[in-house]
């Protein structure tokens, strides 16, 4: 990125960074630098949406009823003790599906994929996160999150600037300054959306199960498991964990 990510700032009436003075064989760069800091910004924006979006969910809909009316069709019968074997469509072997999963979702995985948050093998969190992108996505959003993961375009440009000019990120005034911190905007927002989803489950799932658990009738839910079959905050909390500590 040059000299231009150390370029001093002036917001417009919208916030967003302008150069003031950069060198001529420089503003290309500082250009393309700036506009990565709007996109990245409006990213961390829609998240931001995203979590409010989940945070109404108790608006329209009881944790019990939830739990014992509407996710029992959302489980499914691979890693679910209730059928170890799987379950058999009409004859044949018994075939071994996962039930819903947030990670199925190509929105929240594209989230990882553009910020280049990586996740362990430890704990089976990669690889679980790679069957649902192989088995239960569109082609084409698995292709496209294939080929996000393969480039992270925007934490090479953000960690290319840092390394440029190690002091700027530290100064939100500069080029550089405002494409960390919209960066960094974006790591903790899905933070935030991650800690988010953790207290659904807790309100949702966690709280019933120990009510359940308490009557004795738990082995018929899953056995106390995430429709996904995985051990709900032993994979949960690594996952938000890492996405915090992914910032530059």
């Amino acid at each position: 990125m040059g000299a231009s990510v150390v370029t001093q700032l002036s917001g417009d009436e919208r916030g967003a960074p302008r150069p003031l003075a950069a060198a001529p064989a420089d503003e290309r760069a500082a250009a393309a630098a700036l506009a990565l800091t709007a996109r990245l910004r409006a990213v961390a924006r829609a998240i931001v949406r995203m979590t409010s979006s989940m945070g109404r969910m108790s608006a329209g809909c009881r944790p019990d009823a939830f739990y014992n009316e509407v996710r029992p069709f959302l489980a499914g019968w691979r890693a679910n003790p209730v059928l170890p074997d799987g379950l058999v469509y009409g004859g044949g072997a018994p075939r071994q599906c996962y039930g819903g999963s947030a990670a199925q979702s190509s929105l929240v995985q594209a989230a990882d994929a553009g910020l280049g948050v990586d996740h362990a093998e430890t704990g089976g969190r990669a690889g679980f996160l790679r069957a649902m992108r192989e088995g239960y996505m569109p082609t084409a959003h698995r292709d496209l999150l294939v080929l996000m993961a393969g480039s992270t375009p925007a934490r090479a440009a953000v960690a290319a600037a840092e390394a440029a000019a190690p002091d700027a990120c530290d100064r939100p005034t500069t080029v550089a300054g405002a494409l960390c911190g919209a960066f960094d905007e974006c790591i903790r927002a899905l933070t935030e959306f991650r800690s988010s989803h953790m207290a659904i489950v807790g309100e949702f799932i966690l709280g019933p199960q120990a009510r359940l658990a308490r009557a004795g009738d738990l082995a018929a839910t899953a056995g106390g498991k995430g429709t996904g079959g995985t051990d709900l905050m032993t994979f949960l909390r690594p996952l938000r964990d890492e996405t915090r500590t992914a910032g530059l």
